[in-house]
């Protein structure tokens, strides 16, 4: 059975430097004594002597324990009152003959935003004048026969006869206004002499026309939307909470928001309304009111992101940039030893909690003395990939490439076919950056690696456009 090797290079990315676009001959020659592999351990661990150590330019400090309060996210949009959005609409339909609004133009209540032409207005006026006029007569009728039966002269049945049809012609009066007002028609204006085949449509509420479906000529149906008008004075927040975090919540508390393309929640609004069910999602509805200061610049439909402050803990903390993410994963290096020859780190998984003000609150695992522990606070991050590589193999080039902050490790035999060991992404690793390489064997094993003819080029790594679809 032939003996094998595993060789890692290892990247850490502290104080950032790297490559960058010259053609630079380093020429230099490293020796490495091999440390055993703790790749797939539980923890994750490296070792730096006195030299790589300063090199790295390693910040460490302490765990703080700090007074942080919980924090509700939440996230909505946001809405107008439903008094201040309007549609608008053709009761009775009819061809649009004038219209002179745009969306994002401001309109009046009371203002014409369009014009219809219908045959059937015609035929209401005239209805109308007719009934009105038959109102009258039946007016001045009841009059005299009331006058007549009070003389005893007429029957009462005749009298009932012509209060009954009073009654009824006043009715479809009535009926017949509503209708002409329903279509936008002043009925103060209509006379025999100024019937028109038009009506005028008109603001409901002074706004913002957000939409508007009104094309020259067009006919519109009495069920047509034509116009959605809103008031952006009168705006709050909709947002949605997790079911768990209900408890948490109640009338009055500060709320905290910004949009979606803000990064401060520079913006207040106050708690209103809690809803009262959740959606099948276990999603329950948070309505807040916005200060008058803090709507510069808010539209119905913008994305808003929130948070709202609980109950203060204390809580363990560290630094922003002292949690890296590998693998999609959080964890801390602590510095875990010390000696005349260099230093060892371990990386610890741990749970982010709250972040405030530049900190983050962790879930720390047990076996970490909050007292003595030192972590890596500018940065800290290693990214690795290994080779298996026979003991009859004596020689192995190794490139690393990198594009912006993507970085790509290969490998080859024989120095120009070479295959890709691993891709990833670093945090902050678009500008200068350093970076190391050490040869680790198995456990209970050994050799020595000699790094050689290292050099800086332009990068070979290609950007690409992507894959092309499969064929069906």
């Amino acid at each position: 059975m032939k003996t094998k090797h595993i060789f890692s290079v290892i990247m850490i990315v502290l104080a950032l430097v790297a490559c960058n676009n010259k053609k630079e001959d380093v020429n230099a020659e490293l020796q490495a004594e091999t440390v055993p592999s703790q790749v797939n351990s539980e923890v994750k661990k490296i070792s730096l002597t006195n030299e790589q150590y300063k090199l790295a330019e390693i910040e460490v400090g302490k765990i703080q324990l700090m007074t942080i309060s919980d924090m509700v996210k939440l996230n909505g949009i946001v809405e107008v009152a439903p008094q201040s959005r309007a549609t608008l609409s053709a009761p009775l339909g009819g061809y649009i003959k004038s219209a002179g609004f745009i969306p994002g133009q401001m309109v009046s209540k009371g203002e014409v935003v369009a014009v219809l032409e219908n045959k059937e207005f015609i035929d209401l006026q005239q209805n109308y004048l007719q009934s009105k006029s038959q109102y009258l007569f039946l007016q001045q009728e009841y009059e005299r026969q009331r006058k007549l039966r009070e003389s005893d002269v007429n029957a009462v049945k005749t009298l009932q006869q012509v209060t009954a049809d009073l009654e009824s012609i006043r009715a479809k009066v009535k009926g017949l206004e509503q209708t002409l007002a329903l279509a936008g028609i002043d009925v103060n204006n209509v006379t025999a002499d100024h019937i028109k085949r038009t009506a005028n449509l008109y603001a409901p509420i002074s706004g913002y026309i957000k939409s508007s479906n009104i094309t020259m000529g067009n006919y519109a149906n009495p069920n047509d939307i034509l116009l959605e008008i809103v008031d952006i004075n009168d705006l709050y927040l909709n947002l949605n909470a997790f079911e768990k975090d209900i408890s948490n919540l109640n009338k009055g508390q500060k709320i905290k928001f910004c949009l979606a393309n803000e990064n401060q929640f520079n913006r207040s609004a106050n708690l209103e309304i809690v809803g009262k069910s959740a959606s099948a999602d276990k999603i329950i509805p948070v309505n807040c009111t916005v200060s008058e200061e803090d709507k510069n610049g808010l539209l119905p439909g913008m994305y808003v992101k929130a948070w709202v402050e609980t109950s203060p803990k204390q809580l363990p903390t560290v630094p922003n940039q002292a949690i890296v993410n590998y693998d999609g994963a959080d964890y801390i290096i602590i510095e875990t030893a010390e000696d005349t020859s260099g230093k060892a780190f371990s990386f610890y998984k741990v749970t982010r909690g709250v972040t405030q003000e530049g900190i983050t609150a962790i879930d720390l695992p047990s076996s970490i003395n909050l007292g003595t522990a030192k972590v890596v606070t500018n940065n800290g991050y290693s990214d690795w990939a290994t080779t298996e590589i026979d003991a009859e193999i004596k020689s192995m080039w190794y490139r690393l490439s990198r594009r912006e902050d993507d970085y790509c490790i290969e490998c080859s035999e024989d120095g120009i076919r070479f295959k890709q060991m691993r891709i990833c992404h670093m945090w902050a690793g678009a500008g200068k950056i350093k970076f190391g390489i050490y040869a680790c064997s198995p456990e209970d094993s050994s050799f020595k690696a000699v790094f050689t003819d290292m050099k800086l080029t332009e990068c070979q790594w290609k950007a690409h456009d992507g894959q092309k679809p499969d064929e069906m």
